[in-house]
């Protein structure tokens, strides 16, 4: 889906000009959301 792709760029574009691992970032946020 095109806009979830947007999304998902767009999170990972922040997080490289803000110096955060993408992969590390994303694995924290599902790990602490509750299910």
């Amino acid at each position: 889906d095109g806009e979830r792709s947007a999304l998902l760029y767009g999170l990972i574009g922040t997080c490289l000009l803000n110096d955060i691992d993408p992969e590390e970032y994303l694995r924290h946020i599902l790990s602490v959301l509750p299910e």
